[in-house]
């Protein structure tokens, strides 16, 4: 996880059901109407966040939903109703930011939340890359189509 994204983790409640591997995860994700596409280790969730699934020997301990600055604001609602779907249709699940507080499942509390956790970082990226709008994965697919839009601003001018 770059300057270029933020993440959400999601830990499945102790008391509730939920899928104990990742195999019936993905199943139950799909059955939700989630796009999931395995990419390396991790996975690609609806081509707009990479995911990681935390398992252990006896359940899932954690779903990692990483998303880019380059399109923070529409990113966030996407990201809020990816959450809201695993939490109504695949398990119960407690959103949290990165230092572990826990996260509201109320849509605009939610975003809040995690705008003010990111807002410096948020501010960093901007200072960098300027306002670019891309809706882009993380990593080095943001850094690819920056050096795509970089060339093409290049050959024909501004846009």
């Amino acid at each position: 996880m770059g300057m270029e994204s933020y993440f959400v983790r999601l830990r499945p409640k102790e008391d509730e059901h939920f899928p104990t591997n990742k195999a019936d995860l993905i199943q139950k994700f799909i059955e939700a109407g989630l796009y999931v596409k395995m990419k390396k280790r991790d996975y690609l969730l609806e081509e707009l966040f990479i995911m990681r699934i935390e398992e252990n020997s006896e359940s899932i301990g954690e779903i990692t939903i990483e998303g880019c600055f380059s399109w923070f604001e529409k990113g966030l609602e996407q990201c809020f109703t990816k959450i809201q779907v695993i939490n109504d249709q695949v398990g119960s699940i407690q959103p949290l930011k990165p230092d572990n507080t826990a996260l509201q499942l109320s849509k605009d509390e939610c975003i809040l939340q995690i705008k003010q956790f990111y807002h410096d970082n948020y501010k960093h990226f901007l200072l960098r890359y300027g306002n670019v709008e891309i809706r882009s994965l993380p990593g080095k697919a943001f850094y690819d189509l920056r050096k795509i839009k970089s060339f093409f601003i290049r050959l024909f001018g501004s846009t």
